[in-house]
């Protein structure tokens, strides 16, 4: 699962999404457009539907790429933790990872319920300039999680939106 406000989705979002599909050897990757992001103000922001239908434009074409609607018609806050209860239910025999950059997951340990998070799903993560492989490691030792973690290799992307 790749969770974003998608506002807009770029390629480095789609990079991120193909590059741990392969590396990590996931059968799909879910990316989930945020609802009501507790956690984050967008200044800027089309709605919900819009970003949800610019990333549904985004992967076309794209094999094992799917856009889940879940946090958007969700209402209230979007929380990760709410979000993978879902997917488990929905989905009880899979393994899944949530996917992240470096700087997000740095600020792991503030989410919504980490640990729970951490119980449901592998957390793969993704280099980003300035943020080194070991703080990384030190934030999920903290949360009793650096064991669920695992690195994705992939070419720099400068870009962000």
């Amino acid at each position: 699962m790749l969770g974003s406000a998608f506002n807009p989705p770029h390629l480095g979002h789609m990079v991120l999404a193909g590059e741990a599909k392969w590396r990590l050897g996931l059968a799909e990757v879910l990316l989930v457009p945020t609802g009501d992001s507790y956690h984050k103000d967008v200044s800027v922001d089309p709605g919900g539907r819009a970003r949800l239908a610019l990333t549904e434009a985004a992967i076309q074409g794209q094999e094992g790429l799917s856009v889940w609607s879940i946090e958007i018609e969700r209402p209230g806050p979007s929380y990760t933790c709410d979000t993978l209860e879902r997917i488990a239910e929905l989905r009880p025999d899979s393994e899944v990872h949530l996917l992240m950059g470096a700087d997000t997951a740095l600020g792991f340990g503030d989410w919504h319920e980490p640990e729970g998070i951490l119980d449901l799903a592998r957390i793969g993560i993704a280099p980003r300039q300035g943020c080194r492989e070991a703080d990384v490691e030190t934030a999920f030792e903290g949360l009793g999680g650096a064991d669920r973690i695992e690195f994705i290799e992939m070419p720099p992307v400068g870009i962000s939106s």
